[in-house]
C-alpha cells in the first residue's frame, strides 16, 4: 500500500513538472508568434547558439561586413566580446522583441559609436530585446542590433579602431589586477560578516550588501561589487 503511495505521489511530481513545462514552452512559443517567420528563425537560432555555447553557429548569425573586421590586430578583442555574447544561459520563458529602428536613432547610435572608436561597418535596421530571469532576484536583458539584407536578419556591431583596441588592452590589464585583489579581499572574508552579505545577496538586496562591506572594510563600491561577486548565493 505504501509502495503504490510513492508511485502515485511520483506520478503527481512528473505530471506537475510536464505541465510546468509546457507552460514555459507555451510562453515562449506566444511570444514568437509575434514576430515574422525569418524573425522566429533568427531569435531560435540565436538563443540555440547561446545555450549550445556554440562560436561557430553564432557567427553565421552575424553580418559579414561585421566579421571582416576581424584580423590579427585586434583577435583579442573579438575573442572577448564573443566570449560575453556566449556566456548566457536563455531559459524557455525568455521574452523577445525585434523592432525597426528609426532613422534618426540610428544616425545617433552610429555618430556616437564611432566618436568613441567603434564605427558601424553598415548601418543596423532593426534591434533585438530578448528578456529573461536569472533567479528571483535577478533579470538579464540582451539587447543587439540587427540589419536586414535581402530578406534575413544577421547581427551587427561596431568595429573597433587600433585606438580603440589599445584602451581595451589596457582595461584589461587594469581589470586583471582587480580583479586578482577582489580575489584576495575574498578569501579574507569571514563569519558573522560574510554570513550577513550571503543573505543580503540571496534576498536580492546586492547594493545594501555592497554598502555594507563598503562600511565596514572601508573599500569603494566597486571594489565590494567585484568581492561579493565571488559569494555563491544558489
Amino acid at each position: 500500500m505504501k509502495k503504490n503511495k510513492v508511485i502515485k505521489i511520483t506520478v503527481i511530481a512528473f505530471i506537475l513538472l510536464g505541465c510546468i513545462s509546457s507552460i514555459n514552452n507555451i510562453l515562449a512559443n506566444e511570444n514568437l508568434n509575434n514576430l515574422s517567420k525569418e524573425q522566429q528563425g533568427y531569435v531560435t537560432r540565436y538563443v540555440e547558439a547561446i545555450n549550445a555555447d556554440d562560436l561557430s553557429k553564432l557567427k553565421v548569425l552575424m553580418h559579414s561586413s561585421y566579421l571582416n573586421c576581424i584580423n590579427s590586430t585586434n583577435q583579442d578583442y573579438f575573442d572577448t566580446m564573443f566570449q560575453k555574447s556566449l556566456k548566457y544561459d536563455i531559459p524557455q520563458d525568455y521574452t523577445v522583441s525585434i523592432e525597426p529602428l528609426a532613422d534618426e536613432s540610428v544616425a545617433k547610435e552610429m555618430a556616437g559609436f564611432k566618436q568613441w572608436g567603434l564605427p558601424y561597418p553598415s548601418r543596423p535596421t532593426h534591434q533585438l530585446q530578448i528578456d529573461f530571469n536569472k533567479s528571483e532576484y535577478s533579470s538579464v536583458a540582451i539587447v543587439r542590433k540587427l540589419i536586414l539584407e535581402d530578406g534575413k536578419y544577421y547581427e551587427i556591431s561596431g568595429c573597433p579602431t587600433r585606438e580603440m583596441v589599445k584602451k581595451f588592452r589596457k582595461m584589461n590589464i587594469k581589470k586583471e589586477k582587480e580583479r586578482k585583489r577582489a580575489e584576495g579581499l575574498f578569501r579574507k572574508l569571514k563569519d558573522p560578516l560574510l554570513s550577513e552579505l550571503t543573505q543580503l545577496l540571496k534576498e536580492g538586496r546586492k547594493i545594501d550588501a555592497w554598502k555594507r562591506y563598503s562600511e565596514v572594510t572601508g573599500e569603494s563600491l566597486a571594489t565590494a561589487k567585484a568581492v561579493l561577486s565571488h559569494i555563491q548565493t544558489e
